[in-house]
């Protein structure tokens, strides 16, 4: 937080904590940050969900202020489903131009240290969710379906994995953004819609939402969707019809 001056954002009691699900036992917790004026970050977040030995999940994402043009975002994923016997982890710069060219301009060079050091470590998500060439992962995308969570602990080797993910991108944020003092790239306007178009995508194939509409309610997961998990998605939008951000015309 520090390094890269965030500062929170208020968010509405009811969609910062909130409890649902069998007995009220599901919880989720909600954080937003913003960048200050300084700072590369336009918004950050992240999302936790505890479901007793059920669902345990941490989701963050943290996406560049426009003015640095076409950077990737950053996103993370840890879940554990029935007392930790099904665990996946995912760490990616997700890509805002579907592009090999992209993915070597804004990505390869960056995580070629991480992903040699990782070796044969390295995985693939499956299809199922989000097609088997999907728009916003990058072939630099680590994913792993852990036997054990030693792995997820502090000195485990995911979290090793999570921890270069995160300060390789945090240096090259500061990288990008010392570059780039008293400009405006000239690709911010596309990197604004690209970033919407992120959001848009998840919104309709994200597995959560269905989760935290069993859990929490169709209701709140709407206004939930709209002001801290995938707000881009509503830009102009009037409301959430079968997982899709429907807009005005």
């Amino acid at each position: 937080m520090q390094r890269l001056r965030l500062v929170e954002e208020p968010v509405e009691a009811h969609l910062q904590q909130r409890s649902g699900g069998k007995g009220g036992r599901a919880k989720i917790s909600s954080y937003v940050y913003k960048g200050s004026a300084d700072s590369p970050v336009r918004r950050f977040r992240m999302v936790l969900v505890c479901d007793g030995p059920q669902l345990q999940a941490f989701n963050a994402v943290l996406y560049p202020k426009y003015d640095l043009g076409l950077l990737p975002v950053l996103g993370v994923d840890v879940l554990s489903f029935n007392k930790h016997q099904r665990l996946l982890f995912g760490a990616d710069w997700a890509p805002m131009l579907p592009t090999a060219a992209y993915a070597e301009a804004y990505i390869v060079p960056y995580l070629a240290n991480v992903r040699a050091k990782l070796g044969n470590s390295l995985g693939a998500p499956s299809g199922k969710f989000y097609g088997e060439e999907p728009e916003f992962f990058s072939p630099a995308m680590y994913f792993s379906r852990p036997e054990g969570p030693e792995v997820l602990l502090p000195g485990g080797d995911l979290w090793a994995v999570f921890e270069d993910y995160v300060q390789v991108y945090a240096d090259m944020l500061e990288e990008v953004s010392v570059g780039a003092i008293g400009t405006r790239h000239e690709d911010a306007a596309v990197a604004e819609e690209r970033q919407r178009q992120f959001d848009a995508w998840h919104i309709e194939r994200d597995p959560a939402v269905k989760i935290f509409m069993r859990l929490f309610g169709e209701e709140w997961t709407e206004q939930y969707l709209r002001e801290v998990l995938f707000p881009g998605a509503f830009v102009g939008a009037t409301k959430l019809v079968q997982g899709k951000a429907v807009h005005v015309k």
